[in-house]
């Protein structure tokens, strides 16, 4: 379970867990964040509520940031350290049910090591062949649904296709995370004039 999962979290970084008010040895955590999805309406709206909870019973601001901004980031840094190079685009989808997909699409900025991600809109569920028409010839196609959509669509020779599982490593997620957190505003304090806007699950209207 989630609670299950924070307790270990806590307990290998020394602490006393969610139930502890401060952590004992170690500064207060600065906020929390969460994934907001899109994925799974139930447990988004669990993720979101435990990082609201836990940052009302400490005191600190509460945020989130688009899940498959993980993704991405995380897809782009194998293929750098694989490859030595980085596509110019980047796509996201992932299996929203019958025949639909998520999809993100990102910008990758050129450099040594390349920039993060940068969005071409927000998050979308579309039918996969109006998907599959948006992704550009060359871009990276990563998550979940990659491998599936471009055999489906006969379009494997058009994109790069990372064929491995999707990732969920924590530098990747707390690289996204960090560029929501300064995105979504400067102020640390939990009640001040301009906080940060509490995390709230992606709700994506239904095709």
């Amino acid at each position: 379970t989630l609670v299950a999962a924070l307790e270990a979290a806590w307990r290998e970084a020394g602490w006393d867990g969610p139930r502890a008010a401060k952590p004992p040895d170690a500064a207060p955590p600065a906020g929390v964040l969460a994934g907001t999805g899109p994925g799974s309406w139930t447990g988004t709206r669990i993720a979101c509520a435990a990082a609201r909870a836990l940052a009302f019973a400490w005191g600190v601001p509460a945020a989130g940031f688009p899940s498959l901004d993980a993704v991405a980031a995380a897809a782009l840094r194998r293929m750098e350290r694989r490859d030595g190079k980085a596509p110019e685009t980047l796509a996201v989808v992932r299996d929203a049910r019958r025949g639909n997909v998520y999809l993100a699409r990102y910008r990758v900025r050129p450099g040594t090591p390349p920039g993060p991600p940068e969005r071409l809109g927000p998050d979308r569920v579309l039918p996969a062949p109006d998907a599959a028409a948006e992704i550009p010839e060359g871009a990276l196609l990563c998550g979940e649904a990659a491998p599936a959509l471009a055999e489906a669509q006969g379009a494997a020779r058009l994109w790069r296709v990372a064929e491995e599982p999707e990732p969920t490593d924590p530098e990747s997620i707390a690289a996204s995370a960090a560029r929501a957190w300064e995105a979504a505003g400067a102020t640390d304090a939990p009640h001040a004039a301009t906080p940060r806007p509490p995390p709230r699950p992606a709700l994506l209207p239904p095709v």
